[in-house]
């Protein structure tokens, strides 16, 4: 069986959510190694990561984060592509949550186009 996935704007957004995961994993595991040691990192060792610097908690909890959500974004974009659901609507629904505004401002645009900045 010869089936060939077209990359879609869904897919191609999963593929830049793992790499923005993996990347966004280097700072606070170099700040963490730079705070506690090598040796002690490189053990799993049971580390608060209270000690480190504000950003690169923040940055911890956002990664944490990430790899809590990738799991069903990725279910999802996947059984739509396998399925041929993807379609414009979508591809258009991650823009709306990616800090351009409010669903129903998203909605309003896309219904009246001319309408509003």
């Amino acid at each position: 069986m010869n089936t060939q996935i077209a990359l879609t704007v869904e897919l191609r957004l999963l593929a830049y959510a793992v790499f923005i995961c993996i990347v966004m994993w280097l700072p606070y595991i170099l700040t963490a190694i730079r705070t506690f040691g090598l040796v002690r990192m490189v053990s799993y060792p049971a580390v608060h990561y209270g000690f480190l610097p504000q950003w690169s908690q923040r940055l911890y909890r956002v990664h944490m984060n990430m790899v809590e959500n990738l799991g069903p974004f990725a279910a999802l974009v996947i059984v739509a592509a396998l399925t041929g659901a993807a379609n414009e609507m979508t591809a258009w629904a991650p823009g709306c949550s990616s800090g351009r505004g409010s669903l129903r401002s998203c909605c309003m645009r896309q219904a009246f186009p001319g309408a509003g900045p």
